[in-house]
């Protein structure tokens, strides 16, 4: 009680004293940038050549941090008055010709002093964060190392790159930019640059390449990582982190084939079993005109186990009575009871689908529909009956029963111009919930060798894994890491403990103005479509700008059908295009102008209101529904109110949003307002519903940061074996060759036979140059690094699957993963050393043997335009086909 008394004011939090602590370093910059005030602008360059210098002689890593905080306030001054001498000029930015209008507030200041300690300065959108990552980016710069920008995509690096670069060169300071189709050159010499922009994906495959596609020193473009900033930085290490990336390679048995032989036999099943789903749904429209609910029902339940996306199914479940009935069905059947039925129902149709797990189960009467004449040719023999015959049966029967599998879930789950679309006869992944083209990325285990067969276009070689990481293992590698973004608070725990970040709440340059007004809650999807529309048509009718976030890219198609239907004229955002995005969403102040967007769309370009708009009230932004996490949410309002404008933010749900039908009882609280007298169409507003939904966010935000933590502990694990194998490889390019076979030999088990072994080798090859027998040693070190470190990659990925049933044995399946990883990585070693050892030592001279030819990977042939294997997203003809020829 009498600590609860005290005075507020008495005690601070940490960010409070952490900004007390920059406002006071202000202080000092302005004072300093006073006295450089006097100097001519050749001057500025010379001030950094002579900061570079100082600083290249400290080796120490703690000095030198230390040394570059002492010198932040000068150089930031520095900074200040480039700035400031830039304002007025028109300078170029991507064709264009522009006026340097940009000068530093003092709340970019305290941003550019967080990031430089190494913390996450949230920033709300429009504070000018692109400007402020110049101040931390030009102090690390100075100490020769490189700095590398992480942003969202190609266009932001490049429009970022040029833009800034006006400040860098001014300073002294090189700049490079990565671009997808940037080829080696390009490249390295970004990488070279003092401040080098650039994608994550971009950073981390080119880290993968310069590890396991190299084969001398001078092949790599990276420099030893040193310091990251990272726009957008929740977005990076959290919502798109999830995917590895991955450098893939030809893998040794390729079932390609297999796919194209069954993909008409699959299509005819789909057929025929949308053909029956058509009969039953009749067969349920009757029943449910005789009154006979229960009937009809389980023939409902029996087409969404059959095609959950069947367009007639889509229509009848519209009726919310209808929708609520084949739920209560689905749910009763999953009771232990009722299995047996549920199992009945099942073996009736030809397959059945589990949509949420997107798995696919064949039934016997499919078996017999693909096979008449050989029900059993989809069923795998006895293992006891063994033999090299029923080895080879086994393994055909494999691949044909994975292709099958593979084909079904493709014709079924996956829909063309949803999940992905096909280009130049190339199947493209499309995001769910950004609807950006995933250029580069392919579906592994034979699925999207499932969907190439699909559309009827080249079904390529499956792949084998070479190299993958994490981003967020990736971006870990740096000493030195930072961040911005304007919303990070909520993620604050995630951050601290899987990367050490802590996060400054940076006070807005003006007081927020913004309305955030209650949510508006509808009984049902279809009221609040409804809602939504009417509300932007008032808006519009007003001329007040309308910005409506969605949360996935069907329900933005949907509201744009319902507009056009009601003749307003509106954009849709679904972030494919970057460059048009950023114009779209910059004009989306414009007066009148209706805009629909996915959540992630436009992110990294401001939205200003153009004159007269704030007295209509502001940007209106329209939420469709909550979010998976309440930090996507603060996002989206961040779009309305920048820099003290005004605005309004409202969000409108509905009790059937997937969000609250997982954790909010929909069907319970329906029931209950229905017993009310709800009428249809009226919005609910009660406390007790908010709360509600903030609980079901944060159960589900909690599950996803459970989730996303195993993860990062199982990559943990590969992590610290990658680091070691990657040091190996590393050596094997830097170490001459005597030295790198006689750590090998001490390493073997029988070393003595080794030596000997190696001295015979010495003797038959005295006669040819050591230059070229040790360029033939290296390459063969390498070749058998390589191929065992990717055959490792596969057996880890198998044992992760394989653990996942020590759950059922009461075991950790982390553990015994740890256990079995650690004790097989021992055994990879002595691998690795007796391998290499044995494939040199019988190599023959010139002399005995007129072609040399050492192991190396196949590779086949591949087409200029087709995608590149190594997983970039450009065209081989553009990538490794260069280096090849190079």
């Amino acid at each position: 009680m009498i600590l609860s008394s005290l005075p507020s004011h008495l005690f601070h939090s940490r960010n409070d004293r952490r900004l007390r602590k920059w406002r006071t370093a202000l202080k000092h910059t302005h004072t300093r940038e006073k006295s450089f005030e006097s100097l001519e602008e050749h001057q500025f360059a010379e001030q950094t050549m002579r900061w570079k210098a100082e600083l290249s002689e400290v080796e120490d890593q703690s000095t030198l941090r230390r040394r570059l905080t002492q010198l932040a306030p000068e150089a930031f001054a520095l900074v200040l008055q480039a700035s400031r001498r830039l304002v007025g000029r028109t300078l170029s930015q991507q064709g264009d010709q522009r006026v340097w209008d940009m000068a530093f507030h003092d709340v970019q200041l305290i941003g550019g002093q967080a990031m430089q300690e190494g913390a996450i300065a949230e920033m709300g959108t429009g504070e000018g964060k692109t400007l402020t990552a110049t101040l931390p980016a030009y102090l690390m710069a100075l100490a020769g190392k490189g700095v590398h920008i992480v942003t969202v995509n190609d266009y932001l690096a490049k429009r970022d790159a040029e833009w800034m670069g006006h400040i860098y060169s001014l300073l002294g300071l090189t700049v490079g930019c990565l671009q997808s189709d940037g080829d080696f050159a390009s490249r390295q010499a970004a990488y070279w640059a003092d401040v080098t922009y650039g994608t994550a994906s971009e950073f981390g495959f080119d880290y993968l390449r310069d590890h396991c596609l190299t084969n001398s020193a001078d092949q790599q473009v990276q420099r030893s990582p040193f310091f990251a900033l990272i726009d957008e930085i929740d977005s990076v290490l959290i919502d798109e982190a999830r995917a590895p990336l991955i450098i893939s390679g030809p893998a040794v048995y390729d079932r390609s084939a297999s796919y194209t032989e069954m993909a008409s036999g699959v299509g005819r099943l789909v057929e025929a079993q949308r053909k029956d789903c058509d009969q039953r749904l009749d067969e349920a429209r009757l029943l449910l005109g005789a009154g006979e609910e229960r009937e009809a029902a389980l023939l409902l339940l029996q087409v969404q186990l059959a095609m959950t996306k069947h367009p007639g199914l889509r229509k009848m479940v519209e009726d919310p009575s209808l929708l609520r009935m084949l739920e209560r069905t689905h749910v009763a059947m999953h009771v232990d009871h009722k299995r047996s039925e549920l199992a009945a129902l099942k073996e009736e149709l030809y397959f059945s689908l589990n949509s949420p797990r997107r798995q696919v189960d064949l039934t016997e009467r499919g078996c017999r529909l693909l096979s008449p004449h050989d029900p059993e040719a989809f069923v795998l023999p006895p293992w006891e009956e063994g033999g090299q015959e029923v080895g080879a049966e086994l393994s055909d029967r494999a691949a044909r029963i994975h292709a099958v599998n593979q084909l079904l879930r493709a014709y079924t789950l996956y829909e063309r111009d949803q999940d992905y679309h096909v280009v130049e006869g190339q199947v493209e992944i499309i995001d769910s919930e950004q609807g950006r083209p995933m250029a580069g990325r392919r579906w592994s285990d034979g699925l999207h060798q499932a969907m190439e067969a699909k559309e009827g276009v080249d079904v390529q070689p499956e792949n084998t894994t070479l190299a993958t990481i994490t981003l967020q293992n990736y971006l870990r590698l740096y000493p030195l890491l930072a961040g911005m973004t304007g919303t990070a608070l909520p993620e604050e725990t995630e951050f601290n403990e899987a990367f050490g970040l802590n996060v400054a709440a940076i006070p807005p340059h003006k007081p927020c103005c913004r309305e955030d007004a209650g949510d508006r809650v509808y009984l049902t999807h279809r009221e609040k479509i409804g809602a939504v529309v009417r509300e932007i048509q008032e808006a519009h009718s007003r001329k007040q700008p309308v910005l409506v976030g969605t949360a996935h890219v069907d329900i933005s198609e949907v509201l744009s059908r319902r507009l056009r239907r009601e003749g307003i004229p509106h954009r849709v955002l679904n972030a494919k295009r970057p460059a048009e995005e950023a114009e779209i969403i910059a004009n989306a102040g414009q007066p009148g102008a209706v805009t629909v967007s996915t959540n992630m769309a436009g992110r990294g370009t401001d939205i200003r209101l153009a004159e007269g708009v704030a007295e209509l009230g502001g940007l209106y932004v329209i939420g469709t529904e909550r979010h998976q996490s309440s930090r996507v949410d603060l996002q989206l309002r961040g779009r309305s109110g920048r820099q003290g404008d005004a605005g309004v933010t409202k969000f409108f749900v509905s009790l059937e949003d997937s969000l609250f039908k997982r954790f909010g009882h929909s069907d319970r609280l329906m029931g209950w307002l229905q017993r009310l007298g709800h009428r249809e169409g009226e919005a609910l507003e009660h406390g007790m519903l908010s709360r509600t939904f903030a609980r079901a966010q944060g159960q589900l935000e909690q599950a996803h940061s459970e989730e996303r933590r195993n993860l990062r502990k199982y990559d943990d694990i590969l992590h610290s074996q990658r680091t070691s194998v990657y040091e190996w490889r590393r050596d094997l390019l830097e170490l001459p060759c005597s030295d790198l076979v006689a750590a090998l030999i001490d390493q073997c088990q029988d070393s003595e036979t080794a030596i000997k072994s190696w001295e015979g080798f010495l003797e038959r090859w005295s006669s040819v140059d050591s230059g070229v027998r040790q360029s033939l040693e290296r390459q063969i070190l390498l070749c058998v690094l390589d191929t065992r470190w990717a055959g490792r990659l596969e057996w880890l990925q198998d044992l992760r699957e394989d653990v996942s049933l020590e759950r059922f044995a009461q075991r950790d399946p982390l553990m015994e993963y740890r256990r079995r990883a650690v004790d097989r990585f021992a055994d990879l070693e002595k691998e690795i050393c007796e391998a290499s050892i044995t494939q040199v030592c019988a190599l023959q001279p010139p002399e005995t043997r007129p072609e040399i030819v050492f192991p190396k990977p196949a590779r086949p042939e591949v087409s200029r335009n087709a995608p590149c294997l190594c997983g970039r997203a450009r065209k081989y003809k553009r990538c490794c086909s260069q280096r090849l020829q190079s």
